[in-house]
């Protein structure tokens, strides 16, 4: 099953929120929370990334957390916000021009020295309009510069603001109503996020400092009904301002078992002091509101960051805006058991960022930033490995290529080499035959049709060699007659059909010459070289005739030998 782990690096502390689950509910595995504490913290030489690496190292090794598949974010305060209207409304059309769109609302940087996202709010006939989140590159090479210290490289870097309505939008409360206000309060940063429909239509985030609630510095409103000299004007007393000791804090121990303790009693802790500090709260919620322009009135607070969890916080904003306040269960909804069901209040209290960067590493996005573009796109092992690929995919075409071009030239030898064989077995065969091939049938096809017609007409069965030489064959008898001594008058040598001939000749009346000519015709039977063979077919004295006195007439009839035998004699 699929696994992701979201990572919240805060200014005073880390959350880490580790996701299991696929396509469905997700469930909480596991949730781990450092402080970020200087051993210190009044050393003007603290290195406080170093301070952050360290941490971070330890929550993945002690918990023994992979590094693989994590999701971080930029913390709104690092981030400039700006609610803009572009004259489009397709996607890769605002893609590719939002660059040139936001120039004019950016004043403090260069614009090619940033990474600009942006959150579509609505559509207004052919208008859009965005919610623009503009970062310094410095500010993200910086922050990956130290999770890669850590062995870690996110598969992408979100808003915090995105990850806290993340997590609220996958727990289905910001569906239940038609508009919603998610109100953040942590130790330094107020983080506001307006939903109408379940969509975001307005986010702000403030730099929370001793004593007053000042803009973040990086934060910019609209050009609206408020700015934020008007946020100037609302800043507290003197005699309103809180010491660091009156401000609301989180504890964390050696132990875990305690991270939250806020005493109404203890010291410096008044009443009036937490009135003032929510009052200062419900006027920024105010102008957030008014600048979102709801058509519909907010009929749902949701409250989280660690400050909530001061007594009676969501008494206070229900008696002042007579709306419903919700603490949404987060450990709950994602079904968290075991050690996690102890640290439940723990994960709904601070856990929201970390788990809506969880599930942004699970496929769930419903924000969709993502600060990870141009130079700064997440390389994968494909990505780090690919130019090799190419390069080697180039040298492969090149080898094929060669490989390709020599079998043609082979080829085209080939045909041209069968070409001219073709014209000279043609005109060989206008040579021999007379005409031309009939381009129907072909050459080797007229050849042994020629040669069927020879054999036809030949005579020349299958069983004999009908390239015999009849030389050889009056020469082998010539052979046999030297062999014996016989007074013998050839008279006419004559073929017949079938492969033979008809040998007419006179010898004397004599008996030794008769037994003479049997040894003869005994050594062409039982010679193996001769191409010739004799069969009586009766008796010898069948095949003498008189003549005249004296004189006997010999009709001889011999026969060649199969085509196999006169083929080992030349050979």
């Amino acid at each position: 099953m699929a696994r992701a782990i979201g990572l919240e690096i805060g200014p005073q502390s880390l959350k880490l929120a580790l996701l299991e689950g696929s396509g469905g509910r997700s469930r909480l595995v596991d949730f781990v929370i450092r402080k970020i504490e200087s051993e210190d913290e009044e050393a003007e030489d603290v290195d406080l990334d170093q301070q952050v690496r360290t941490a971070i190292e330890e929550m993945f090794a002690q918990n023994k957390l992979p590094t693989t598949n994590v999701v971080t974010a930029l913390n709104a305060s690092d981030v400039v916000l700006r609610d803009i209207q572009v004259p489009f409304t397709r996607d890769d059309q605002i893609r590719s021009t939002i660059k040139f769109q936001a120039e004019s609302h950016l004043h403090s940087v260069a614009i090619e020295n940033m990474i600009v996202d942006y959150y579509k709010v609505g559509e207004t006939g052919e208008k859009s309009k965005l919610i623009v989140a503009a970062a310094k590159k410095d500010t993200i090479r910086a922050h990956l510069e130290m999770v890669n210290a850590c062995a870690i490289e996110p598969l992408s870097i979100d808003l915090d603001l995105a990850a806290i309505f993340n997590a609220y939008k996958a727990c289905g409360v910001l569906d239940e109503v038609e508009s919603a206000l998610i109100v953040d309060i942590g130790a330094d940063t107020l983080r506001l996020v307006v939903t109408n429909e379940g969509r975001i239509v307005a986010v702000r985030s403030l730099r929370m400092r001793i004593g007053s609630l000042q803009p973040a510095a990086h934060t910019l409103a609209s050009d609206d009904e408020f700015s934020y000299r008007a946020l100037e004007s609302g800043q507290m007393s003197e005699s309103e301002s809180m010491d660091s000791s009156s401000l609301p804090f989180v504890i964390l121990d050696e132990d875990g078992e305690e991270f939250f303790n806020y005493d109404m009693s203890a010291p410096g802790m008044r009443e009036d002091v937490r009135v003032s500090f929510l009052n200062k709260v419900c006027r920024e919620i105010d102008r957030t509101v008014t600048l979102a322009r709801l058509r519909e009135p907010v009929e749902r607070i949701v409250l989280t960051g660690g400050d909530t969890a001061m007594p009676d916080m969501d008494k206070f904003f229900a008696e002042r805006y007579e709306i419903e306040v919700e603490k949404t269960s987060l450990a709950s909804y994602f079904r968290a058991k075991g050690k996690l069901a102890s640290q439940q209040e723990l994960i709904d209290t601070v856990g929201a960022a970390a788990i809506g960067l969880a599930l942004k590493g699970l496929g769930n996005d419903a924000a969709g930033f993502d600060f990870r573009r141009e130079e700064f796109v997440n390389q994968t092992r494909f990505d780090r490995l690919k130019r090799g690929l190419a390069a080697t995919s180039v040298l492969l075409f090149v080898v094929f290529f060669l490989l390709a071009y020599i079998c043609k030239q082979e080829v085209r030898d080939y045909r041209t080499a069968v070409s001219r064989l073709q014209r000279t077995q043609k005109d060989m065969f206008y040579r021999v035959m007379g005409k031309e091939p009939e381009r129907s049938s072909g050459i080797l096809t007229e050849l042994k049709r020629k040669q069927r017609d020879i054999e036809k007409l030949l005579g020349t069965g299958r069983n004999y060699d009908p390239f015999c030489s009849s030389l050889d064959c009056v020469r082998d008898f010539a052979k046999a007659r030297a062999q014996v001594q016989i007074d013998f008058k050839l008279t006419s040598i004559k073929s017949y059909k079938n492969g033979g001939f008809i040998v007419e000749a006179e010898i004397p009346d004599d008996p030794r010459q008769v037994q003479s000519l049997h040894r003869m015709l005994e050594q062409i039977k039982g010679d193996r070289d001769s191409l010739l063979m004799w069969d009586p077919g009766g008796h010898l004295d069948q095949n003498l005739s008189r003549k005249q006195e004296g004189v006997r007439e010999l009709t001889i009839k011999l026969k060649m030998k199969p085509i196999m035998a006169a083929k080992e004699r030349r050979n």
